[in-house]
């Protein structure tokens, strides 16, 4: 989320295998229904399989500056959904799109495909800028991404989220 976002707001899309509410809150947001109508930051009513769009509004006091957001979706007997992965990030100094354009610069731009598809998984920043992400659905691979080269490439054995965030402790220390 940019400025331009953050000013006017905007939408997140959504959907739901079950009847129910989803909500945008924050990354950490612990799996239970008082603290997630609590701390949300936005909500729409879901009907099965049918994709709702919730709206974001505009200079929303609730949206952190740096903080990530995710959705957590709750049926109608009270069951917590997993977390989505990030959804968005509060970036109040990044420039929207149409200032970008103005200044020359390309904005966001498709990089290179993971070689797995994968939706779900961990992911971590490593020290050195690159991009470990972890499992994701039915894989239980992992992959790095080379920011300088804009390549992935497969770490070669299986992985569990925990091998993930050990990994990242022992880079960074």
């Amino acid at each position: 989320m940019n400025k331009g976002e953050y000013t006017s707001g905007f939408t997140v899309k959504a959907a739901s295998t079950k009847l129910g509410k989803v909500y945008v809150v924050p990354t950490g947001t612990a799996r239970e229904i008082t603290e997630t109508e609590q701390v949300q930051v936005g909500s729409a009513e879901v009907m099965a399989a049918t994709a709702v769009t919730i709206p974001i509004l505009p200079e929303a006091d609730r949206l952190t500056e740096g903080s990530s957001y995710m959705l957590y979706a709750i049926d109608q007997a009270g069951n917590v959904s997993l977390a989505s992965p990030s959804i968005f990030t509060v970036d109040r100094l990044a420039p929207s799109l149409s200032e970008a354009e103005q200044e020359g610069e390309a904005g966001w731009r498709n990089g290179t495909p993971m070689n797995d598809d994968r939706f779900g998984g961990a992911s971590a920043v490593l020290a050195d800028g690159d991009v470990v992400v972890i499992g994701g659905g039915m894989v239980a691979t992992g992959e790095r991404y080379d920011v300088k080269t804009d390549e992935w490439s497969r770490l070669g054995r299986r992985w569990s989220t925990k091998r993930l965030f050990k990994l990242c402790g022992n880079l960074r220390s």
